[in-house]
Parts: C-alpha cells; structure tokens; sequence
C-alpha cells in the first residue's frame, strides 16, 4: 500500500483567503530551529564494584560500607544526571539521555560521585571518552 503525500505547511493562497502558514515548532515531527544540528544519545547503564566512600563511623559503622553514586556526563557545555542509588557498589541506572553535540573534537565525559548530604560529594572515578572514537549510528560500550 502507499502513503499519501505529506501536507504542505502553506496553502496556496486564492484571493479570498490568506496563507496558512503553520509555524515548525507546532509540528511534533518537525524539527525545532532551535535544535542543535548534532546530538549524543546516551545511556548509563550501570557500574560494578564501586569503591565504598560511605563507611560510617562508630555505632554508624554497620557491614563493610556502602556509596551513594550517581553519574554526571558532560560534552561540551551540556550536562546530565542519573539518579543517587543509595548504598549500593554496583548500581544499575538504565537512564537515557540526549545532549548536544557540535565538535567532532569533542570529548565524553563519565564521572560517578558518592552522593554526601552533609559533608560534600566524593569523587570515585571517571572515564573520558572521545567523540572520534564514536561512531554515527552505532551503539558504544
């Protein structure tokens, strides 16, 4: 079977009416003009065996510790945030993001921090992974 042809955004206009012009941005399949031209479609799946940061401390010390990790990523000037998993070393997120992207140069940023309300939050690591190594279309790991 076939589609019909897509609507046009103007009408030829006749003497009596004028255009109909539907602006981009009311179209849910319309890209926005504002949108990047690029973008980083990501997912941070999960981490295992994080480094415990969250010990506690005399009648709060219980077990072997534990964290409280999220992950930031950043490219560029843009920058998300999974969700704080509480006290667990091995988090599974399962987050997806979409960040802009406009410098092939660009390099991917994964930081995972222990979340400390009181004291501050804890570096645990982080990974740099470079937009040259990542391929259109392709999924990355």
């Amino acid at each position: 079977f076939s589609t019909p042809p897509p609507t046009p955004l103007t009408s030829t206009p006749t003497s009596s009416t004028p255009p109909l012009i539907i602006p981009p941005s009311s179209l849910s399949h319309a890209p926005s003009v504002d949108r990047p031209l690029n973008e980083v479609h990501l997912m941070v799946i999960k981490a295992e065996g994080l480094k415990v940061m969250d010990e506690g401390v005399g009648i709060f010390k219980k077990g072997k510790g534990s964290s409280d990790p999220y992950v930031e990523v950043q490219i560029g000037g843009g920058k998300v945030r999974t969700k704080t998993i509480k006290k667990e070393l091995n988090p599974v997120w399962n987050e997806t993001f979409v960040l802009p992207h406009s410098n092939p140069n660009s390099v991917i940023t994964f930081q995972v921090d222990d979340y400390d309300a009181m004291s501050g939050n804890d570096f645990i690591g982080a990974v740099k992974v470079p937009m040259e190594v990542v391929k259109d279309g392709e999924e990355n790991r």
